[in-house]
């Protein structure tokens, strides 16, 4: 979908700057120097319209690997190794 509100499109091209160019050093879009720029770029919106993903959690390794995995991620210990683990071993064990 093509944006054409000059706001949401200084908006967009604000966030893709502050990404490549984390560093900053650059001025803001929204002033005037910009305004005949702004309005002679394109910008579109992407709208999921369907999402799929696919997920591994050891299911098909073998056992020595899966252990090294649960022990790397209790080792680490954040509360998503701790989820992943829990995961992990229902569905190794089918549950």
């Amino acid at each position: 979908m093509y944006v054409d509100r000059k706001d949401e499109k200084v908006m967009a091209l604000t966030a893709l700057m502050k990404k490549l160019q984390s560093e900053g050093g650059y001025r803001a879009l929204s002033e005037d120097i910009y305004s005949k720029i702004i309005d002679a770029t394109m910008v579109y919106k992407l709208e999921v319209q369907q999402l799929q993903a696919k997920y591994k959690f050891g299911q098909h390794i073998s056992k020595e690997r899966f252990e090294m995995i649960i022990e790397y991620l209790s080792a680490r210990g954040e509360d998503i190794d701790n989820i992943t683990i829990k995961a992990m071993k229902e569905l190794k064990n089918g549950i």
